[in-house]
């Protein structure tokens, strides 16, 4: 366990889960959707799967959980703390960055990878297309440089894997690599 600190309303500690695994190839940082946590399944297993590979992986809560509540949280709050969040991996771990996340986590992870192009892969799951919209600068997302992996289900309710895909390409390029997951 571990405790970051984020810039979110004015100073907020963020509690994390990092799991060093022997000999480390790089971090994998897991970002959870807006009504979950940093134990949200996918999550949980991505870090086992992780670890079984030589990757750590960092997991942490946004700064709503427990607080404010994501229907009170902004946008800005949530960048901040990814933002703490790279920074502590990049403390912790000096091999390759890796960044995911489920629905809301999806924002996270591309926000990083439009400010830092050393992150080696991207991993998506469950991305809502809305939010990347009304959150997003659209033009940044030009910027990702490196694989993308979309992990979405045939029946999401956030978009068909088809729209997500065709999306995700228009704005992000040919880096994109789909995965449908059945129901």
């Amino acid at each position: 366990k571990l405790i970051i600190h984020s810039q979110a309303l004015g100073g907020t500690d963020l509690e994390a889960e990092f799991e060093k695994a022997e000999n480390s190839e790089g971090i994998m940082l897991l970002f959870h959707n807006a009504s979950g946590d940093m134990n949200n399944e996918i999550l949980v297993a991505l870090a086992s799967a992780c670890f079984k590979r030589n990757i750590s992986s960092l997991r942490c809560n946004f700064h709503y959980v427990n607080g404010v509540g994501s229907e009170k949280a902004e946008w800005k709050d949530v960048a901040y703390d990814a933002e703490a969040i790279y920074a502590k991996a990049k403390e912790l771990d000096g091999g390759f960055l890796y960044v995911g996340g489920k629905s809301l986590g999806t924002l996270a992870a591309l926000y990083l990878a439009t400010l830092h192009s050393e992150i080696k892969a991207v991993g998506l799951f469950a991305v809502p297309i809305r939010m990347i919209e009304k959150y997003l600068d659209l033009e940044e997302l030009s910027n990702i440089k490196m694989p993308v992996y979309v992990f979405h289900g045939d029946d999401d309710k956030v978009g068909t894997p088809d729209e997500v895909e065709s999306y995700l390409d228009s704005h992000i390029g040919n880096k994109i690599q789909m995965k449908v997951i059945p129901a």
